[in-house]
């Protein structure tokens, strides 16, 4: 959240593209400095369907008005197992987030 803090600082309206928007709202609660009076909202996606990206990126320009001036990507996922324990769905699932999510 500390990218999207300046953001809100100066007032800027910040659309964040998260995968659970309570962990969203929790983070605001934990600064209420941030949550008064800063314009901000959350679209729901998650990563690993890679068919919905360029659907929500839609959605978070209309809320935009069609204006975007920054784009920050902030994602990832990691397995703590060897590669040798990952089985093709898991090896899928990490490309999905890590890799293709960005294109």
């Amino acid at each position: 959240m500390f990218i999207s803090d300046y953001f809100f600082f100066v007032g800027a309206k910040v659309i964040l593209i998260v995968q659970d928007p309570m962990k969203v709202e929790d983070a605001l609660n934990f600064n209420p400095r941030i949550k008064s009076g800063y314009n901000y909202q959350s679209v729901t996606l998650n990563l690993g369907e890679p068919y919905q990206i360029e659907k929500k990126f839609r959605q978070a320009l209309s809320l935009l008005d069609g204006r975007l001036d920054h784009l920050f990507l902030c994602h990832g996922l990691i397995k703590n197992e060897s590669i040798l324990e990952t089985n093709m769905l898991e090896w899928d699932k990490l490309m999905n987030i890590n890799v293709r999510a960005s294109f």
